[in-house]
């Protein structure tokens, strides 16, 4: 399969292949893609914010499977509201199983 690597924002003129690039990090795309990219490359706010989200759903996953100490520490590294709001219904459901002892 024959790829082509693009950097530094330079857009070929062959449309065919995407620019992508995540915090200097170059990327190859095949000529034929099964699925179309993104035209222009994502900001680093909204790259921020994607990784923020993939954090929070693997910390809310955690809390779901029952690892809760894994969970708690996860949650509190992030910024989000419903972060907050998980990671003090664990610590009231640790603390409703310690008080029932």
């Amino acid at each position: 399969m024959h790829r082509k690597q693009i950097c530094n924002g330079s857009f070929s003129a062959d449309r065919q292949y995407a620019y992508l690039s995540f915090r200097n990090q170059c990327f190859t795309s095949p000529k034929q893609r099964l699925f179309v990219a993104y035209e222009a490359p994502l900001s680093d706010e909204q790259i921020d914010d994607l990784l923020e989200e993939g954090k929070y759903f693997l910390a809310y996953d955690a809390m779901v499977v029952g690892e809760d100490e894994f969970a708690v520490q996860q949650f509190e590294k992030l910024n989000l509201p419903e972060a907050s709001y998980y990671q003090s219904q664990v610590c009231y459901h640790k603390s409703d199983l310690l008080s029932q002892f």
